[in-house]
């Protein structure tokens, strides 16, 4: 339910409110209130600015409407329950924490569908995914990346046939773009992602992390805000402060860059690692920096590739990967490790 009214602290404003609730125990599951300059709700327009913050609340998966499935899959194995809603959910928690636990969870979870579930364009870019990040790999724990990432593709292509106006299949297809280093290709997947469902808030924030890598950090910002505002504080997952954390560096907020970073890192260690040791460096505090580099020497994808070569594969922006290198070499790392294998 939900009620526009007059604001009574503040004349010129209009208030809306949203309720949702549980009909059968009669119980307030949510609740939502805004205040708007009247002339901002009366023009063209206004109305609909208001829905779209009101769908971005509800419509996503981490919202309150999914509160129940949550709880249930948090208490243990749904073996013999398996369906193709709590198998979404499952993935919406694996992206939140990354965790080898849940991506295995969610392979689970597909094998108990029925083969008609299991052909759906939903689960068929879900497990590309997986298999394209090497979470939990399973049957592809001996491919190299490079088969990975052909096999996801493969399937991707399949998940995109099965269902081509599915958000959540555009925003796996842009992701294993990104992943492949087509970042055009990936910027149009994103935003067909986006129009399709403009309340698919792990696009909007897999699409920030992404605009800033290519060198444009203030849409990136915007965006990234956005999805983080649009999700309650225990559902935010650590990925979604990569954008922050660079904002903030390139703001010299080294102390809140650092603390963000480290969010980052604990589900993109690439990234993140190297945020952190830039932002360090930033505070001038010696020891910090210490600390710092042996995460970003330790990630196993930059000992196999070189630093650079890897982030360079992530990033087009020439200014952050400058800002990187330069970072690395006064903080002492090798010529050789940073441009080759180590």
């Amino acid at each position: 339910t939900g009620i526009v009214r007059g604001d009574p602290l503040s004349p010129q404003n209009y208030q809306g409110g949203a309720i949702l609730t549980e009909v059968a125990t009669n119980s307030i599951v949510w609740n939502w209130s805004i205040s708007v300059p009247r002339d901002q709700l009366t023009r063209r327009g206004g109305v609909d600015a208001i829905s779209r913050e009101l769908i971005l609340l509800l419509g996503g998966t981490r919202g309150p409407l999914h509160d129940r499935a949550r709880e249930l899959l948090s208490q243990g194995s749904i073996a013999g329950r398996e369906n193709f809603y709590l198998c979404g959910v499952l993935f919406s928690m694996y992206r939140t924490t990354g965790s080898v636990g849940l991506a295995e969870r969610v392979r689970s979870c597909v094998a108990g569908l029925p083969e008609s579930e299991r052909d759906n364009g939903n689960v068929i870019a879900g497990m590309a995914s997986l298999i394209a990040e090497g979470v939990g790999e399973g049957d592809n724990a001996l491919l190299t990346l490079d088969d990975r990432l052909a096999e996801a593709d493969e399937l991707m292509d399949r998940a995109v046939l099965a269902d081509p106006t599915s958000s959540f299949v555009w925003e796996q297809r842009a992701r294993l773009d990104e992943m492949l280093g087509l970042h055009d290709i990936a910027e149009s997947a994103y935003g067909t992602a986006l129009q399709i469902n403009p309340s698919n808030i792990d696009a909007m924030a897999a699409h920030a992390r992404h605009l800033a890598l290519i060198g444009r950090l203030d849409a990136a910002t915007r965006a990234a805000q956005r999805a983080i505002s649009s999700v309650p504080q225990t559902q935010i997952p650590d990925w979604y402060y990569c954008v922050p954390s660079m904002a903030a560096l390139y703001e010299a907020e080294y102390h809140r860059a650092l603390s963000y970073a480290d969010r980052c890192a604990r589900s993109d260690v690439e990234l993140g690692s190297i945020l952190a040791l830039l932002a360090a460096q930033g505070t001038g505090d010696a020891g910090v920096v210490d600390r710092q580099l042996p995460r970003v020497l330790e990630v196993p994808s930059f000992r196999q590739a070189g630093i650079l070569p890897r982030m360079r594969e992530r990033a087009t922006d020439l200014a952050l990967i400058e800002r990187i290198a330069t970072g690395l070499r006064e903080a002492g790392v090798p010529e050789t490790s940073l441009n080759s294998r180590y």
